[in-house]
């Protein structure tokens, strides 16, 4: 079967977007942070903006191994673009975006590379 045909089976596609990679300094961090991108507005609690994904579903949306996304957590976490918090029993982990802290970042970084 060629892969033109299969694709159905292949799954959905990560946005990415390569300049964003350039801003973080890592292409894993970049495709963990995008996901999280795609799911703003979409989770349960809007007010809030906390987002619940497992580990097991973060690999399967974006093909990152769970060594790969707790590098890129890290990254994310260090440069305060990414909220963590644990709720219910068992915990369980709920990641927010600081969009703050990205934004003002992004527009510090543009203005240099431009």
């Amino acid at each position: 079967m060629k892969l033109s045909e299969c694709l159905e089976f292949v799954g959905r596609p990560v946005a990415y977007y390569p300049k964003l990679s350039r801003f973080i300094g890592s292409v894993k961090a970049t495709i963990f942070l995008c996901q999280f991108i795609y799911w703003d507005g979409k989770q349960k609690d809007k007010e809030t903006r906390w987002i619940f994904k497992t580990q097991s579903e973060i690999k399967e949306e974006t093909g990152l191994s769970r060594y790969e996304q707790e590098g890129a957590r890290r990254e994310l976490r260090k440069r305060g673009y990414l909220e963590e918090t644990h709720k219910g029993i068992p915990r369980k982990v709920n990641y927010r975006i600081n969009w703050d802290k990205f934004n003002g970042d992004w527009e510090q970084w543009i203005k240099k590379n431009l």
